[in-house]
This record gives C-alpha cells, sequence and structure tokens, in this order.
C-alpha cells in the first residue's frame, strides 16, 4: 500500500496478499481498502489491519461520507454497509457483480455494474433499476440528490437529473472506469489507454 503525507510518498505494509480494488480515507487516522475475497482493511494512521468481513466475494468498489458511513460493493450482487459498528450485509436481489456505488448523505444511493445493472437505495431498501444499457458500467458519482453519473464501456456516459437515464455525448470509445467532480458542473472520468 502507498500513503502520501505532506511531502513524502511512502510503502506501507500490508497485512493480506489479496489484491486491493479501492481506498478511502476520511481522516489522517481512518481509512479503509476493500479487495479479492471479501478482504476488509482499517487505517489508523500508523497501520493496515484486517477486518472481520462478513463476505468471501471480492469487493471492488468503496464510499463513505463524514458522519463516517460506508459502502461496499462486489461480486454477485454483495453490498456491504458499516456505520460504525461494524460491517453487515444488505439485501440487494441481483447477483450481478457490481463495479460502482455511491451514496448521497440522505440514504440514497446507486450501484452499479455488469450487464448494465443498476440498482437504487431509497428509504433503506435496494431496488433494480430498468435497464437502460447492456454495457458493464463501472462508476458512480453525484454530489447532490438529481445529479448522477455513470460511466462505463465503450465510453459510455449517463446522467440523471429526476427524470430517468439519459445517455451523453462521450469523445472516447475507451472502457471508462470511474467517475467524479467537484460539483455537477466539473466532472472528470478516466479509464483504458490513458483516457481522461
Amino acid at each position: 500500500i502507498v500513503s502520501y503525507r505532506g511531502t513524502t510518498v511512502r510503502f506501507v505494509a500490508s497485512p493480506t496478499a489479496n489484491t486491493l480494488r479501492d481506498v478511502v480515507g476520511l481522516s489522517a487516522t481512518l481509512a479503509y481498502a476493500v479487495g479479492d475475497q471479501g478482504t476488509i482493511l482499517r487505517y489508523d494512521g500508523s497501520n493496515w489491519t484486517n477486518v472481520a468481513s462478513p463476505t468471501t466475494r471480492n469487493l471492488r468498489s468503496l464510499w463513505a461520507d463524514a458522519a463516517g458511513n460506508w459502502l461496499a460493493a462486489g461480486d454477485g450482487g454483495v453490498i456491504l454497509s458499516n456505520d460504525g459498528s461494524g460491517w453487515i450485509h444488505e439485501t440487494t436481489h441481483v447477483t450481478a457483480d457490481l463495479d460502482g456505488v455511491w451514496a448521497l448523505a440522505d440514504g440514497e444511493a446507486y450501484a452499479v455494474g455488469n450487464d448494465g445493472i443498476v440498482i437504487h437505495r431509497t428509504g433503506g431498501a435496494w431496488s433494480v433499476v430498468p435497464a437502460f444499457t447492456a454495457s458493464r458500467l463501472r462508476g458512480i458519482w453525484a454530489d447532490k440528490p438529481r445529479d448522477w453519473f455513470v460511466v462505463g464501456d465503450g465510453g459510455e456516459i449517463w446522467q440523471e437529473r429526476g427524470a430517468g437515464w439519459t445517455a451523453m455525448v462521450s469523445p472516447r470509445t475507451d472502457n471508462l472506469h470511474d467517475v467524479f467532480g467537484s460539483d455537477s458542473a466539473f466532472v472528470f472520468t478516466a479509464g483504458d489507454a490513458d483516457s481522461v
């Protein structure tokens, strides 16, 4: 694991040999990383340690908010949540592999993945969104309600503003893996072949 603090980049020993796929830090003394075989690691400012995981499925995406709420998504439709009292399963009713997850402070969340699967959480329950693409969707992000962005294979970019998902014109045909912005008017996506 590589850490950056101030002006120093350094390696930090990892307690696992499993592939790690995502990491989120909330402070200099609190971060989690997730990866294959259900791996969950916690960082305390000095060391990474293994955390008990309720799944052995590969975990591919991680989200957190400043209040200390966490979501992890992965293979077989698995979604895990943690409100500070430990990681638990959430019921999703899907078996597709999930590549991306994002939530808002009000608890609304989306997760995306294989074959265009999109699931939506409102009121604490997940439901399947009617398919709008057959492509693999890999990343999702929003900064406020009714302003979501999803990216995926073939350069696909989709936006949801409260009236369903609509395709955006994409300048690339590379697979796009992640999306993030400072607000909905300033958004980046990155993917294969050095595409940004």
